[in-house]
């Protein structure tokens, strides 16, 4: 699953890199310990997927059925194997694809030896400080006293070689050469949705155990990321190198 990540970039330089048309006022910058219910940096295609825009969704998806909000609470993740099917999620995956910009997220392993403890936390990052793009869905839910909701769940799938050992599930990131075909308005034929929600290959990510401030939300400063005492060295600085611009029509 993906319960927590962190987006410690400035707003402007996620717009460059994602290559963004418009960029909604107010959303939050640097984040250390983002976590559901919150509202999250996204990035959206217009309906005839000409542009692409940069706003907040609140994590955890609501679907627009839903008689209560509160059914987000316990649909933050949708996972690859099912989303095209499962109810909750299947218009949003045909129609309403986005990216969720990160730095890296976090994953626990489970310690046996540990009673009443998440785990052990790690934090996953690419091995070259780069942006990552996670795989969302995201819906608007109209409530009976006029309340407008728009919410966002994280795909997930089966763990590379590179996190197994830590846990068997991570969010689907997309590379940018597939940004586009992630976020077109129209349904993935099956062929191109398993080649896009599969995990990445291995050697790409690199794992440094935190500290238990993480498990706290309301903990969201850097020292969240911090290495625990002889883990291993600090996480690179951030580095964005942004995509090619794709050509106007496309």
């Amino acid at each position: 699953m993906c319960g927590r990540f962190a987006l410690y970039e400035p707003s402007e330089r996620v717009a460059r890199a994602f290559g963004v048309d418009e960029v909604a006022p107010g959303g939050p910058d640097a984040r250390y310990n983002v976590a559901p219910s919150q509202q999250v940096l996204s990035v959206v295609s217009s309906r005839d997927g000409e542009s692409r825009k940069l706003g907040t969704l609140r994590w955890g998806l609501v679907p627009s059925w839903a008689t209560n909000p509160s059914t987000g609470h316990r649909l933050i993740n949708a996972r690859a194997e099912t989303v095209a099917s499962a109810p909750s999620f299947r218009a949003a995956f045909q129609r309403r694809r986005c990216l969720v910009p990160a730095n890296g997220f976090f994953e626990w392993r489970r310690d046996p030896t540990a009673t009443g403890r998440r785990g052990r936390p790690f934090f996953v990052r690419p091995v070259d400080g780069s942006l990552m793009a996670l795989a969302g869905i995201w819906e608007i839910w109209h409530g009976p006293d006029g309340q407008v909701l728009r919410t966002v769940a994280i795909v997930t799938t089966m763990a590379n070689p590179d996190l197994s050992a830590v846990h068997d599930r991570m969010p689907v990131v997309v590379r940018p050469e597939d940004w586009a075909g992630w976020l077109a308005p129209q349904a993935l034929e099956p062929e191109v949705a398993g080649r896009l929600l599969r995990p990445p290959p291995p050697g790409q990510l690199a794992l440094v155990e935190v500290s238990d401030l993480v498990n706290n939300p309301r903990h969201d400063t850097p020292d969240t990321l911090a290495p625990r005492s002889g883990a291993g060295a600090d996480p690179p600085a951030p580095a964005v190198r942004p995509p090619a611009r794709r050509p106007a029509g496309r």
